[in-house]
């Protein structure tokens, strides 16, 4: 990301930031009114203690955005520009619908012990989870700061893997959805049928699935190095299965550490 890129992207998180806390405290205005209502209306019963969670609901969730928010900040100049504002997009809307959802819910809860209705005060059902219910959004803003190095240190292949296939790797463009259907590995053989070379077609890395997709034809490629002039002699399947098995294993035993070490520290 260019300079002033990136400087356009920290004003930008700055309001994000700004809007998220007077949000907060719209909540946390409502919640304490709510809870006091409630605490003068029913004492101490589930309604009040269902208030205090709510706001703790809240609370976690609103935290799990600044997280998210400080590491795009301390990490943003080496992230897509256009991957890191739909990332971002997307925290917005479920910021939304979170903080819709608890402006009607207090409301509601409200409303029923000014009445001194107990059954009014039950909180409406939440169709959604919420922003620290979501694994994948710690994992997606990992994914934003991974690079081809990445895929070397994960994988730990032998040296003598890479100086082979660093020559015949092709980068496409990830942002052209024409490019998705030549993610793959091609071979050619012999007169023999003994595979004689290959070339490994994958997109730049700019998200957690397109370093997936690099994980996935990354392994094939390792396998089908093992038979390099040689006649291939399993299924295509195993090569497939392979594949996905180690793109879960990148996620859980790479990415997730990563999550651990730069975000949740």
């Amino acid at each position: 990301m260019e300079k002033i890129e990136y400087n356009d992207l920290i004003t930008d998180i700055k309001d994000i930031k700004r809007t998220d806390w007077q949000a907060y405290l719209v909540i946390l205005r409502k919640g304490i009114d709510t809870f006091f209502n409630s605490l003068l209306s029913f004492g101490i019963n589930d309604t009040t203690i269902d208030t205090v969670k709510m706001l703790k609901e809240y609370y976690e969730s609103f935290i799990t955005s600044n997280h998210l928010y400080n590491f795009i900040i301390k990490q943003g100049m080496i992230m897509d520009s256009e991957e890191v504002y739909k990332f971002l997009n997307k925290i917005i809307d479920i910021n939304n619908n979170t903080l819709s959802y608890f402006v009607d819910a207090l409301l509601e809860v409200k409303v029923g012990t000014l009445n001194f209705n107990s059954i009014q005060t039950k909180r409406p059902y939440r169709s959604f989870k919420l922003l620290n219910e979501i694994n994948t959004y710690m994992l997606e803003a990992i994914g934003l700061t991974l690079t081809f190095s990445d895929i070397i240190n994960y994988f730990n292949y032998p040296n003598d893997f890479w100086p082979y296939i660093e020559p015949n790797i092709t980068i496409l463009d990830s942002h052209n959805p024409d490019t998705s259907s030549f993610y793959l590995v091609n071979i050619k053989c012999d007169e023999h049928n003994r595979l004689s070379k290959f070339r490994v077609n994958v997109p730049a890395i700019v998200n957690l699935h397109t370093a997936k997709v690099n994980i996935h034809e990354f392994r094939h490629a390792y396998d089908l190095y093992q038979y390099l002039g040689k006649e291939i002699s399993i299924p295509d399947q195993v090569f497939e299965d392979n594949a996905r098995q180690e793109e879960q294993a990148f996620v859980n035993e790479y990415v997730k550490r990563k999550v651990i070490s730069k975000i949740i520290k």
